[in-house]
């Protein structure tokens, strides 16, 4: 969608998004960290990871005191060519 919006996209863009699930794999947050410099790449990153929720159990061992997990998830968009 974004593409035929701005057809002049040229070059590799990275979004940078921290993720919380509870234990059940359920998403608590998701907040963008690091722009790629294009707000709506930016949106559809956080909306893909919106979409996908639930996710899978979470491995209690990476479970925090407060039974969540935090993970910086990067999307990385290449139109170099």
């Amino acid at each position: 969608r974004t593409l035929g919006q701005n057809q002049a996209l040229h070059g590799t863009y990275i979004t940078t998004i921290t993720v919380v699930l509870d234990e059940g794999g359920y998403l608590i947050q998701a907040n963008v960290i690091k722009s790629s410099g294009i707000n709506s790449l930016d949106f559809e990153a956080k909306q893909a990871i919106e979409k996908a929720s639930p996710f899978p159990n979470p491995p209690k061992e990476l479970l925090s005191e407060d039974q969540k997990i935090r993970v910086n998830w990067n999307f990385i968009f290449d139109r170099s060519s």
